[in-house]
């Protein structure tokens, strides 16, 4: 299973909730979509993940301290888009805004197509292609805090 997630804009109180919430499990990878701006709080949520992708949002500054704290957590992050792959789950496309978005849904190989930014959560499908938007876990510009679980046969939101 992913945990996907976006938009934490510097909220501490979202991490440790969902650290609360997941401590006892292990996720497959967890993607956080951008706007992190506090690198640090990703320390929270590494141990429940076996992989962790991030990719940079409008609001996040990849200095050389924060390339630090990421390769310290053995995270991998690129700016937008970024292509990854996850065993079973195949080609994903992951990024902040969605101005590649009508590109990634043409490509034959992608299968999901991650974006954040917009701070609302979304699911439709395209082309074959499952496109997720987690929404925010951080209540900036949101009424509520959302992040989405994703398994091969389903796509749950759920709030914090």
């Amino acid at each position: 299973m992913i945990l996907l997630f976006s938009d934490s804009h510097n909220d501490r109180f979202s991490f440790e909730t969902l650290y609360q919430r997941f401590k006892r499990y292990k996720f497959k990878a967890a993607i956080h979509l951008g706007d992190v701006t506090d690198f640090n709080n990703l320390s929270i949520l590494r141990e429940i993940s076996e992989e962790f992708y991030l990719v940079k949002g409008n609001n996040d500054r990849f200095d050389m301290e924060n390339v630090a704290i990421l390769k310290k957590l053995n995270i991998d992050f690129s700016f937008p888009p970024y292509e990854i792959f996850i065993e079973p789950f195949g080609f994903i496309t992951i990024m902040h805004e969605p101005y590649f978005l009508k590109d990634y849904i043409l490509k034959d190989h992608t299968r999901y197509i991650f974006y954040g930014h917009t701070h609302r959560k979304e699911l439709k499908e395209e082309n074959s292609k499952i496109i997720v938007n987690p929404g925010s876990i951080s209540k900036f510009l949101s009424r509520e805090r959302t992040y989405a679980l994703i398994s091969k046969d389903e796509v749950l939101f759920e709030k914090i």
